[in-house]
This record gives structure tokens, sequence and C-alpha cells, in this order.
């Protein structure tokens, strides 16, 4: 309000409630991380690299909200809260997330063994929303141990990722899969996913 140069009462007259704020913010700092990915993910095709930059560039951009960030997850850790990032109110902006991960996925130059493809997208999503809670404890300068999780664990993933493929890892792999279904829950349902792409420019 202070930088529309508007009374704080007028924020209501374009917002219904305190959560529409908070939603719109969400999907401004998509929008911002979708921006400074740029081509980014259609000219590299390194798994580890796409990974690498989809989740610093999110916690590079988020860094400016960090005590804005901690005073909401009081609020959305709830997760019969509004703006909970997996609840039903904030699905869209959650899917939308979730596109560039199946791109990581997807246009990676590694061969990735089709059934974990179906999942592992989604697992992705996940581990950012883990490295995203130890962001906001993290009180290191500039979040310096924050960068030091992504960059000392995407090499891990990496290296499993890469262990699963192998055909004497069959008899893991579908230990790992199954137990991925099985507990995967419905954040992102196919019945419920995005709209169409012309819908969305609409």
């Amino acid at each position: 309000a202070k930088e529309a140069k508007v009374a704080t009462g007028a924020t209501y007259y374009y917002y219904p409630s305190k959560e529409s704020i908070i939603f719109d913010f969400y999907q401004e700092l998509h929008r911002e991380h979708l921006l400074a990915l740029g081509e980014f993910l259609k000219t590299e095709e390194s798994f580890e690299k796409r990974l690498h930059r989809v989740i610093k560039l999110k916690i590079q951009l988020a860094e400016k909200h960090k005590f804005l960030s901690r005073a909401l997850f009081r609020v959305a850790a709830n997760p019969l809260s509004p703006l909970s990032p997996f609840g039903e109110e904030t699905r869209q902006i959650r899917l939308e997330a979730f596109e560039a991960f199946e791109q990581i996925v997807h246009g990676a130059v590694e061969k990735i063994h089709p059934d974990l493809k179906q999942v592992l997208p989604e697992y992705l999503w996940m581990y950012q929303m883990g490295i995203i809670l130890f962001w906001i404890y993290d009180q290191s300068e500039e979040s310096k141990r924050t960068y030091q999780l992504i960059d000392q664990s995407i090499p891990l993933i990496v290296f499993l990722l890469k262990k699963l493929q192998s055909p004497l890892a069959a008899p893991i792999r579908k230990k790992v899969l199954t137990i991925m279904r099985n507990f995967k829950g419905n954040l992102m349902d196919k019945d419920t996913q995005l709209v169409s792409k012309k819908e969305r420019k609409k």
C-alpha cells in the first residue's frame, strides 16, 4: 500500500482478503522464477545442472523476502490453512511450479528409466520444499548453509539416480518405485493438472 501510495485500507478494494494478497505474492515469486530461468532449461541438457539452477535460483529470489517467509510459515505449515503450499487452494500455483521439474526430468540428456520419470518430478518438487524449509530456519550469513546443502545434496540425488538405472538394480528400483507411488499423495494428480497453455494465455 505504501509503494502504491494508497491507504492501507484501500488494499481491500483490490484484494478481498489477506489470503488473496499472499496468493498473489506466491504467484509473483513464481513469475520471477520463470523469468529468471529464461531459456536455461531449453539450452542446458545436464540433469544435474538443470536441477541445481532451478533450486538455487528459487532461494536467491526468495532471499529478500526471508523475514516475510518466516512469518508466513507459521500459518502455511498448518495443512488445513488455505495458505498451505500443499493445500487445494494453492493447487494451481503448485502445478505451475511443478512444470519446471517435469522439464528438468524430461528434457535432460541423461537416460532416466521410464517408471522413474513418472514420479521423479513430484519428488524433486518436494525436495525443493525441503530446501525452502531448511532455508527458513537457516540463520547463517546470507543463507550460506542452505547453498552448501544444495551443492552437496544434488550430486547425491544424481548419484542415486544413476545407480537405479542399472539392470542389476531392477529389484531395488521396483521397491523404491513402490514406496514412491504409495506415498506420492495427490499433490499433482493428472486429472487436476494445469489448464492448457492456450487457456493460460487467455
